[in-house]
């Protein structure tokens, strides 16, 4: 979908889970926009990993926004319980995702799978790295070139990726290891 989880004017006893596992995601990054539970009887709990035996990062209840929740394992697991008499207006949060490529220190390349169902742009923060397309529309292999030896530390470059409709985006960490 679109990196984005919306509950609005829920209804009483509920259970629902939702698993947000994108492909290749080294880190997920869950935003909530809002947030009105019936406080300290209805739950947002978030975990890291795949189901709710992983990590608990967080559970939520009541008109407090939660933080910016972090998962490092590239998944995250959701779950939304109400009880059987007051509701509330609900919740809404956005979630990005990352994923990291490395590149020898001698200046070599590497490629990833981009996956998206939209048109969208490649921009960097660095000099020494080159991705290529910039520019696409839908699925394609973005190919990285190092275009410098690294013969100091480890440096990183953030690839950004954003629909160009603005609606989502993601972030590529790529990784050159010293020569």
């Amino acid at each position: 979908n679109d990196g984005r989880l919306q509950f609005s004017n829920y209804v009483e006893n509920s259970n629902c889970q939702w698993l947000i596992q994108p492909p290749g995601a080294a880190t997920v990054d869950l935003q909530f926009n809002y947030f009105s539970t019936e406080a300290n009887f209805d739950f947002v709990r978030v975990y890291q990993g795949t189901n709710n035996n992983g990590v608990l990062l967080g559970s939520f209840s009541g008109n407090t926004l939660p933080p910016l929740l972090t998962s490092t394992t590239g998944t995250m697991f959701i779950e939304f319980t109400t009880d059987n008499f007051v509701n509330s207006t609900g919740w809404e949060c956005n979630y990005t995702s990352s994923t990291l490529a490395t590149i020898d220190g001698t200046g070599s390349t590497n490629s990833f799978q981009l996956t998206a169902n939209a048109n969208w742009r490649i921009t960097d923060n660095q000099n020494w790295l080159f991705a290529s397309p910039v520019n696409g529309t839908g699925n394609q292999t973005v190919n990285l070139l190092a275009i410098q030896a690294n013969i100091g530390p480890e440096r990183v470059a953030e690839l950004y990726i954003n629909a160009t409709n603005g609606n989502g985006g993601d972030t590529v960490i790529v990784i050159q290891r010293s020569s």
